[in-house]
C-alpha cells in the first residue's frame, strides 16, 4: 500500500462512518484526492462527501466545486465491461431522478443528507457523473461512453469516465510537482517560420511529433504553466475528433493549434527544438492528438505551433499574461487568472516570513509553497480558503463565502475588497492565522461533536430526541462559515466597540492582534468548542422557528445567503447578548480572546 493510501486509510479509521477501510472505499478516496485535492483531502473532506455504504443509490462521492456537483463512483475492477459502466451511471442516474420527485425513503441517511445540503448549496448547478476504474479504457468503449453522453437521458448531465492510464498519469503528474519540461523537440511540417523580435515564432508542426512528445513527457511537466489542466468539453472534443478522423488536411485552418512558452528555442533542420517548456495554451488539442489512434507515422496532419521565450522564466508576468489572454475564451477558472498577480506572492510571502505562525499558502493550482512540508497539514492551504475566511469574518458575508467563492477571484469588486495590494500589505498575518487555526479547530470540534451525537442517537428510543439530534448534526455540517462569523461578531462587538450590524465597522477588517495565540490557560479549547456547541444549538432553534415561515428546505439552503445571516441570525444573538444570562454564558468563553497583552491596543484604551 503507497504513502497516500496508508494516509487516507489512517483518516479514514479515525472516522466512525466507514467502521472498515475496504480496498473499494481507499480505492475512491485515493482518486478523489488525487483529482480534487491535489493530495490534500481530510477527514473533514471525506466526511463531508463520502457515501458508500448500503443504499448509497451508486454514489460512492459527492464533491461541490466551482459551481459543479460531481457525483462519484469508484469501481476497483480491472476488467469492466461497457454494459457494467453504463449501468453504474444508470443507476446514478435513477438516483438523481428519485431525488428529484422527492423519492428518497430507500435511500441511507448518509446520502440523504449530504446530497440534500450539496445540491442546495448550489444554484442550477452543472452535474456530472464520474466513474474512476481499474480497468484500462480503450476506444471502444471510450467512444460508447461519448455516444451515451448524447443520448437524451443524459442532455443536463456530463459523463466522465477515468481507466486505470489516466488515474496513473494524474497521480504521477501530482506526485512529482513537474512545471516545465527540462528538453524536447517537434517535428516542423516545413521549414519556414514567422519571426517576430527575437522572442517569438509561429510554426507548422507535425502532429504525429506532438503525440510522441505527450506520451514521454504528459507527466513531467508538460502543461505545468497552463492555467488549467485538459478539461473535457464535449461540443470541444468531438469537433477536433471529428477533424481528426475526417478533415485532417485542413486541421491547420480549423484549429487554433498551441502555444509553448519556453526559456530558449532554436530550428534544427526540421526540427524545433525546445527548452525548460510547457505548453501554456492548448492542452485539449495535445491531449486529444496524444491519445487518438488515427494519428501515425503514415498518417499525419500539421497544425499551428505558437513559440514565445521568456527572458527571466516562465513564472513572469510576460508569460502570465500570454496564458491568460489565450486562455480567456475557454473554462478556466478565475482563480487561475489571478495566480502569478503580485498580491497573491505577497500573500504567499508574507504567510512564510511570519516566523513561528507560518501557513503554506497555495496560490497556483498544483504548485506548492515552499514552506510546504516544513508545516502541520491544517497550515497548507488555498489562496481561496483564506479569502473564505476573510469574506465570512472580517467582512461578515459568511453565505458568500460558503456558497459563492468562485466570486472571491471571479468578481472584481469582491477581489479587490479582500485581496487588492493594499489590503494584502496591511492584514495582520497573526491575525489571519488566528482565523484559520479556529477554523481547523471547527473541523476538528465538528468530527467530535457528530461523532458523539451519532452514537447518542443510535442508543436512543426517543424520536423527537433523535430528531433533534439529527438537526444539530446537519447544522455543524452546514454552519461553519455561519459560526466564524458569529464569532468574530462576538469579537468586534467585545473589544473593537462595533455596537451592531448598521456599523459602519460591521463589515470592515478591524480585527487585529493575536486572537487567542497568547491565551494564558489551558482551557482554550474547552471555552472555544463551548461556544461552537452553544451557536449551533441557537441555529437550530433559529431554523426550526423559521422553517415554516420561510418554507426552508434544508439547513444547508438557509445558511447560503448573507441576508438570512444580517436580518435573522444576528438579531437572535444580539438578543442573548441583551439577556444578562444568556450573555454570561458567551463572555465566560469569549475571554480566550481577550489576550492581556494587547487588549488596550484593541479598545484604544
Amino acid at each position: 500500500m503507497n504513502e497516500n493510501l496508508k494516509k487516507i486509510k489512517g483518516l479514514c479509521s479515525g472516522s466512525s462512518f466507514t467502521g472498515n477501510s475496504s480496498k473499494e472505499y481507499l480505492f475512491t478516496i485515493n482518486c478523489v484526492d488525487y483529482f480534487f485535492y491535489d493530495k490534500n483531502i481530510g477527514e473533514v473532506d471525506i466526511r463531508d462527501g463520502f457515501t458508500d455504504g448500503a443504499n448509497d443509490g451508486g454514489i460512492d462521492f459527492i464533491l461541490d466545486a466551482d459551481g459543479k456537483l460531481y457525483l462519484i463512483q469508484g469501481k476497483t475492477s480491472s476488467d469492466l465491461t461497457y454494459n457494467e459502466i453504463r449501468d453504474a451511471y444508470a443507476k446514478i442516474l435513477e438516483t438523481v431522478n428519485n431525488f428529484a420527485a422527492g423519492k428518497t425513503n430507500d435511500y441511507s441517511n448518509k446520502l440523504k443528507s449530504i446530497y440534500k445540503n450539496k445540491i442546495d448549496n448550489l444554484d442550477n448547478p452543472e452535474i456530472e457523473f464520474v466513474l474512476y476504474t481499474n480497468t484500462v479504457l480503450d476506444k471502444s468503449i471510450q467512444s460508447k461512453i461519448e455516444n451515451l453522453n448524447k443520448q437524451n437521458m443524459y442532455q443536463n448531465y456530463h459523463l466522465v469516465a477515468y481507466g486505470k492510464d489516466e488515474i496513473e498519469d494524474k497521480t504521477l503528474s501530482v506526485d512529482e510537482g513537474n512545471m516545465c519540461v527540462s528538453s524536447g523537440e517537434l517535428e516542423l511540417g516545413n521549414t519556414n517560420c514567422l519571426d517576430y523580435q527575437d522572442i517569438g515564432a509561429i510554426f507548422t508542426i507535425k502532429a504525429f511529433s506532438l503525440k510522441e512528445l505527450y506520451e514521454k513527457k504528459k507527466s513531467e511537466g508538460l502543461f505545468g504553466y497552463n492555467l488549467r489542466e485538459q478539461i473535457s468539453q464535449a461540443s470541444v472534443d468531438n469537433q477536433i475528433d471529428k477533424t481528426i478522423s475526417e478533415d485532417k488536411n485542413n486541421f491547420w485552418y480549423y484549429n487554433n493549434g498551441i502555444t509553448i512558452g519556453c526559456s530558449d528555442f532554436y530550428k534544427d533542420g526540421n526540427k524545433l527544438k525546445l527548452y525548460d517548456f510547457s505548453i501554456i495554451n492548448g492542452a485539449q488539442t495535445t491531449s486529444k492528438i496524444g491519445k487518438s489512434n488515427i494519428i501515425k507515422k503514415d498518417n499525419d496532419f500539421c497544425l499551428v505551433c505558437k513559440v514565445i521565450k521568456s527572458e527571466n522564466s516562465l513564472d513572469d508576468e510576460f508569460i502570465r499574461k500570454i496564458s491568460e489572454a489565450s486562455n480567456s475564451q475557454k473554462p478556466i477558472k478565475p482563480r487561475d487568472l489571478k495566480a502569478n498577480l503580485a498580491e497573491q506572492k505577497i500573500l504567499q510571502r508574507n504567510f512564510i516570513d511570519n516566523e513561528k505562525y507560518q501557513l503554506a499558502v497555495e496560490i497556483k493550482r498544483g504548485v506548492r509553497a515552499s514552506n510546504y512540508r516544513s508545516v502541520d497539514s491544517w497550515k497548507r492551504v488555498k489562496n481561496e480558503y483564506i479569502g473564505q475566511i476573510l469574506l465570512a469574518t472580517q467582512y461578515q458575508k459568511p453565505g458568500s463565502a460558503r456558497s459563492n467563492k468562485a466570486d472571491i477571484f471571479g468578481k472584481d469588486q469582491t477581489y479587490k475588497m479582500i485581496f487588492s495590494k493594499d489590503k494584502v500589505k496591511k492584514y495582520d498575518y497573526n491575525t489571519l492565522y488566528d482565523l484559520v487555526k479556529i477554523a481547523h479547530l471547527y473541523d476538528n470540534f465538528r468530527l467530535k461533536y457528530v461523532e458523539k451525537l451519532e452514537k447518542e442517537i443510535s442508543k436512543s428510543d426517543n424520536e423527537n430526541d433523535k430528531r433533534e439530534k439529527n438537526n444539530y448534526i446537519s447544522v455543524c455540517n452546514n454552519a461553519k462559515f455561519i459560526t466564524l462569523a458569529l464569532v468574530a461578531y462576538f469579537i468586534k462587538k467585545m473589544y473593537f466597540n462595533v455596537k451592531d450590524t448598521n456599523d459602519d465597522n460591521f463589515s470592515m477588517p478591524i480585527i487585529k492582534g493575536n486572537l487567542s495565540l497568547d491565551y494564558p490557560e489551558d482551557d482554550y479549547l474547552e471555552r472555544l468548542e463551548y461556544l461552537f456547541e452553544y451557536i449551533i444549538n441557537r441555529l437550530s432553534m433559529t431554523y426550526d422557528a423559521n422553517e415554516v415561515k420561510l418554507k426552508l428546505t434544508s439547513h444547508s439552503n438557509f445558511f447560503k445567503t448573507d441576508k438570512n445571516y444580517k436580518e435573522i441570525i444576528i438579531p437572535v444573538f444580539d438578543k442573548i447578548l441583551d439577556d444578562k444570562f444568556d450573555k454570561e454564558k458567551i463572555l465566560n468563553n469569549i475571554i480566550i480572546f481577550d489576550s492581556k497583552t494587547n487588549t488596550k491596543e484593541r479598545v484604544g484604551v
